[in-house]
């Protein structure tokens, strides 16, 4: 069964930071929820969606560091929220701790926060 707005069959490339990713979309196979959680955020640019896609996401494997670091970076970006971005980068790192994506997107996450805040904040990561 096709879900509404969601191309199967083709590949979409995402725009990651300073990466990028690919979703494949196969007729005969449903999207994971995080394909489904980036292809809402990057293609359509609903927030709202992609969030309840991240929830769902992580409501079946609420360790996996890649998703928990995904979803730190949708809250930092669309809410600004550094407390709960942090936390989920947090849980990311201690769930993932050589995951790539999890420590790039840290990294990018701590470097705006301090910028944002002129540089004299006192961001820490909590052990």
């Amino acid at each position: 069964m096709e879900s509404e707005g969601q191309p199967y069959g083709q590949i979409v490339e995402l725009g990651m930071g300073s990466g990028h990713k690919s979703i494949i979309h196969a007729p005969d196979k449903k999207p994971s929820r995080t394909s489904s959680a980036l292809y809402s955020e990057e293609v359509e640019g609903d927030m709202v969606k992609a969030q309840e896609y991240y929830g769902r996401a992580l409501l079946e494997s609420p360790e996996d560091g890649e998703v928990l670091s995904l979803y730190g970076t949708l809250i930092w970006e669309t809410q600004r929220d550094h407390y709960r971005a942090n936390s989920y980068f947090d849980q990311a790192l201690h769930a993932s701790p050589h995951d790539c994506t999890a420590l790039g997107s840290y990294a990018h996450f701590m470097w705006e926060a301090e910028e944002e805040h002129g540089g004299d904040s006192k961001i820490e990561r909590e052990n």
